[in-house]
């Protein structure tokens, strides 16, 4: 039997676009009529109603391919005539085909042949191929409207509390129920849900986990397909669109660096990053501390955040470097207004990570404990990093956020990135996602989600989803998934459930192409939809077939480390490299200490610097000559001040490096 060509022509009318489909050759044509679509879990089902003209009776009165959503199956069929509905039974492929066959070659004798007239000739319709499309085989004795009904059912992408398919254009203008029709997807949408064919977005709310609580707005389930020997687990895990709410009683200190090693650079991210808190934290009290040897406010008392955005954004730019990095004063001045409030207490702690030894080698605890119980640390640490703000726990301070259930980031200005400082207003992703299946062997057939935690971690963004796949036996247990929300680690362990077996089987049948033959037949008897195993068949009316003058015809027929390196406007300098030469700074300073007035004393100064900013001082003084006390401490604290108060230049400055000078007679 010849193939018959068909041409698709769109017609438009006022009210909405109606598909017709002509057969050629067959005096049929079939319009789609309606689509209806409702949201089940994570599953999609779809009704779709065809209407079929039928001019010219016989056998294949109808042959039409049919394009259908390639993540879809084909799960039931129902053909009504004459107010009479024929639902299709699901037929073994080989079956349905010897079926269809058989009435192309009922009736041989042509006596017999002669006793059955049109009228009392069988009807019949024959569904095969899938996934992606069907074809739709008819046998109709008469001519006359035939309304054919498709079932389909198909895994949908998750995405922003919405779950997401792809159908063909030629539902537009037809679709009803649950979803939205999407005008246009966005990039974001399109890189979520990797849908490989063109088509109408259609979008069905799905905001269960949205309805959670502040920061347990996460979803994870597992299904379980047991085909035999072999066991199949489907994990996956949605986030909501906000993940987090911002604290209405929320308090923030931002405790800025103002110290001179900060470049050019690095002060401009650090205020970009504080504006942008700012005006992320909405009427939120905040409080920023800029500090350098010594700490102070730079606004009057607490204050909304949004009315605080153009005052800070002027003290950042006006603000005058100074030698210190003494980021444990700044936590204490952060601490002890923390003190007077009560709520939620929060620090962001910004710093170029150059300090002097004794703040590197600190323990957290020693920082957390100038703050308030329950205070949670944000550490900053301007430069490095691929620009914007980035996770990064391998920072100097990054131990003292860890402490505190916070976060440690590199914040840089990139030439194509701005500082969105969301991430430290309120969580927005599950980092280092990994999943934990004893058990079973992992597995990638082609999904519309992201894979979690393969080939290793992942950072899962809020309002995404990801999903994984195992293979194993009845030996094979639980799954558990975790990371880390901030700092605090999210861990959720998963019985997968056999009662969604069929929906796994079905998403195998569609998405895998890697299992041995044997094992994909099985796989594909198990989804019971349209495919390679399985095919809808239904006969109905008289018990004559089709034997004279058509012969015999069967139709043919888816879950970064540090920078290494620092460099400044005035050198290149390697972090945690000592001066081996140091430079005398004698010289520099002797007339700022001059000052002193030493009057026969001698002092000792072990000077730390990071870049061309003093970091530590340390005196130490001879005053043989005096004895009173008072005096000794009174010219050791004019020497620090004079130190710490000065300028010294260096011809090689380094990222780290200790000096000495003397002062006195020797």
């Amino acid at each position: 039997m010849r193939r018959l060509v068909l041409a698709v022509l769109l017609v438009s009318s006022g009210a909405a676009a109606r598909t017709v489909i002509h057969a050629d050759d067959t005096g049929a044509s079939i319009d789609v009529v309606a689509v209806q679509g409702e949201l089940a879990g994570a599953v999609a089902t779809f009704r779709v109603r065809y209407v079929a003209t039928v001019e010219t009776p016989g056998y294949g009165s109808l042959i039409e391919t049919l394009e259908l959503p390639a993540t879809a199956l084909v799960t039931a069929a129902t053909v009504r005539r004459d107010g009479v509905a024929h639902r299709l039974g699901l037929v073994r492929a080989e079956d349905a085909t010897r079926k269809w066959g058989e009435l192309a070659n009922k009736d041989q004798d042509e006596d017999q042949a002669a006793r059955h007239a049109a009228a009392a000739r069988r009807a019949a319709v024959l569904i095969e191929g899938g996934p992606g499309s069907v074809t739709v085989s008819m046998a109709s004795p008469r001519a006359g409207r035939v309304e054919l009904e498709l079932e389909l059912a198909m895994q949908t992408c998750f995405f922003r509390d919405a779950r997401y398919v792809v159908v063909p254009a030629t539902w537009a203008g037809h679709t009803r129920g649950g979803p939205r029709t999407v005008a246009k997807p966005s990039d974001e949408l399109a890189a979520a849900c990797t849908f490989t064919t063109d088509g109408v977005w259609l979008a069905f709310p799905a905001p269960e986990v949205a309805r959670r609580r502040s920061g347990d707005r996460i979803g994870a389930f597992a299904g379980r397909l047991v085909a035999g020997e072999d066991h199949f687990v489907r994990v996956e895990v949605d986030l909501a669109a906000m993940l987090a709410d911002i604290p209405h009683d929320l308090a923030t200190v931002l405790v800025v660096d103002g110290s001179r090693s900060m470049t050019i650079d690095e002060r401009e991210a650090q205020r970009e990053l504080v504006v942008s808190y700012l005006r992320k934290a909405g009427a939120t009290r905040v409080q920023v501390i800029a500090f350098a040897r010594t700490a102070r406010p730079l606004l009057p008392s607490w204050t909304a955040a949004s009315r605080a955005v153009e005052r800070v954004d002027r003290e950042l730019r006006a603000l005058a470097p100074r030698n210190g990095s003494n980021l444990d004063v700044g936590l204490a001045e952060a601490g002890a207004w923390l003190e007077r409030i009560e709520g939620t207490r929060r620090v962001v702690l910004v710093t170029d990570d150059r300090m002097a030894s004794r703040l590197q080698e600190t323990q957290p605890a020693t920082l957390k404990r100038a703050l308030p119980a329950g205070t949670l640390v944000h550490v900053a640490s301007a430069g490095g990093g691929g620009g914007g703000v980035t996770r990064d726990d391998g920072t100097v301070l990054a131990p003292l956020a860890a402490a505190t259930d916070g976060i440690s980031v590199r914040v840089q200005k990139g030439d194509d990135r701005t500082i969105d400082a969301t991430m430290l207003v309120r969580p927005i992703s599950i980092d280092q996602l990994v999943v934990t299946a004893p058990g079973w062997t992992q597995l990638e057939p082609s999904t519309e989600l992201a894979v979690c935690g393969a080939p290793s971690d992942v950072d899962l963004g809020e309002g995404r989803a990801c999903s994984w796949w195992g293979h194993g036996d009845v030996t094979s247990g639980p799954v558990a998934i975790a990371g880390l929300v901030w700092g605090r680690r999210i861990t959720r362990v998963l019985r997968p459930d056999p009662l969604h077996g069929l929906e796994v089987a079905r998403e195998l049948s569609i998405a895998s192409t890697s299992f041995e033959p044997a094992l994909k037949e099985r796989l594909d008897k198990m989804a019971r939809g349209v495919n390679a195993q399985w095919s809808m068949y239904g006969e109905w009316g008289g018990t004559g077939g089709y034997f004279e003058g058509f012969g015999i015809g069967i139709s043919g027929g888816c879950c970064g480390g540090a920078s290494s390196s620092t460099i400044d406007h005035v050198g290149i300098g390697t972090l945690g490299v000592r001066n081996r030469e140091p430079e005398n700074l004698s010289a520099q300073l002797a007339p700022a200490v001059a000052a002193c007035k030493l009057e026969g004393a001698t002092a000792r100064a072990d000077i730390e610097m990071t870049m061309l900013e003093i970091v530590d001082v340390v005196v130490r003084l001879d005053g043989r000559s005096r004895t009173d006390p008072n005096d000794l401490r009174r010219l050791q604290t004019c020497i620090e001040d004079a130190i710490w108060d000065a300028s010294p230049m260096l011809a090689r400055p380094l990222a780290h490096s200790t000096h000495v000078a003397t002062f006195g007679a020797p």
